[in-house]
């Protein structure tokens, strides 16, 4: 029963508009003080018209929150002002922007903000250890 539970939340919002998706990783304990920290931040910045869903895994603290519109929006400003906004909250608790689907493109810029430039550094060096010829995922995160 409770597994089926989970498995109606992403159908559950997808019926209720446009998703944006951030697969995070938080404390359990800060799922309701992050989702209601998003809430407030988004009627801020008159981001009212969304609605904040979180679920999770609870024993590893990784996060699906969902903003949900009740229309398709690709406005450039307000999606950047919604991924601002989640991500300061997660990054505010020594969070992770990045749980189980990886940094990928669209978090570049954040990686500074989430990683010491030594182990930027580490990573990039790591990348040139095993990909001298630059071939696996060429022109992604790292070169």
């Amino acid at each position: 029963e409770i597994w089926g539970i989970r498995e109606s939340c992403n159908p559950s919002v997808a019926r209720a508009g446009y998703v944006h998706k951030f697969d995070v990783s938080i404390g359990i304990e800060a799922y309701m003080e992050v989702a209601e920290e998003v809430s407030d931040a988004l009627e801020n910045a008159n981001l009212s018209d969304l609605t904040v869903c979180v679920w999770g895994h609870v024993a590893d603290g990784n996060a699906h929150i969902n903003i949900v519109s009740g229309q398709f929006d690709k406005d450039a400003v307000r999606e950047e002002t919604i991924e601002n906004i989640v991500y300061s909250s997660v990054m505010k608790r020594k969070g992770s922007i990045s749980a189980e689907h990886g940094i990928g493109q669209s978090k570049r810029k954040y990686m500074s903000q989430i990683k010491d430039g030594a182990v930027l550094e580490l990573m990039s060096q790591m990348k040139n250890l095993f990909d001298p010829h630059f071939i696996m995922n060429p022109g992604k995160y790292l070169p």
